[in-house]
């Protein structure tokens, strides 16, 4: 909420878009999970193993059918929110790319902090005077 209302109050940013991945935890990919863990820099096996684990889980159906999921996270499982947020951190990235990384005509100064972080003042200044729409996606 507070990011929200920074766009609005400082940047000025009043259309709001408001999406839902229907059936996303029912659908979630254990294999491409397990690798954007890994590439995270997770590289503890024991901890993986477990996570794995937890995905295989048996669900018991109301008629007492043990079913062993292929994909999908457990609902209510308290792994998932967290397991949720590895696998949308792609999707993040590459939304901001649409817009703080998109490349322009205009010849700006790349600035740099005392800490190394570029300073992004004059990209967004050379964006906005395009045709682009600026967007930023706030996720919860």
């Amino acid at each position: 909420i507070a990011q929200c209302m920074r766009l609005v109050q400082v940047q000025h940013l009043y259309h709001v878009v408001d999406l839902d991945i229907k059936g996303f935890f029912d659908n979630i990919n254990h294999t491409k999970l397990i690798r954007q863990i890994w590439a995270l820099g997770i590289r503890d096996k024991k901890l993986i193993c477990i996570i794995k684990e937890m995905l295989k889980a048996p669900v018991i159906m109301p008629n007492g059918e043990k079913v062993y999921p292929t994909k999908g996270t457990p609902q209510g499982g308290i792994l998932s929110p967290l397991l949720a947020n590895i696998v949308l951190n792609e999707l993040d990235w590459w939304v901001a790319s649409q817009w703080e990384e998109m490349p322009t005509k205009t010849e700006f100064k790349i600035r740099e902090n005392a800490s190394g972080t570029k300073i992004k003042s004059h990209s967004y200044r050379a964006l906005r005077r395009s045709r682009l729409k600026e967007m930023h996606a706030v996720r919860y």
